[in-house]
């Protein structure tokens, strides 16, 4: 059984790596707030274990 990590907080570039390495298969959600705009800090707010080898990331820009 594969371990997911914890990835609520990382930046998501960081996220992505991690996962490619372990061979988890991710889908990436943009969630929007008040600041409709797109930074160059996004970082991962909820994650949602799929399956075995499978999640899924919501991701906010700050």
């Amino acid at each position: 059984m594969i371990h997911i990590p914890d990835l609520v907080g990382y930046p998501i570039n960081e996220a992505v790596e991690l996962l490619k390495n372990t061979n988890i298969e991710a889908t990436i959600i943009e969630s929007y707030g008040k600041n409709m705009d797109q930074t160059e800090d996004a970082r991962v707010i909820r994650q949602r274990n799929i399956t075995a080898n499978q999640v899924e990331l919501i991701i906010s820009f700050f």
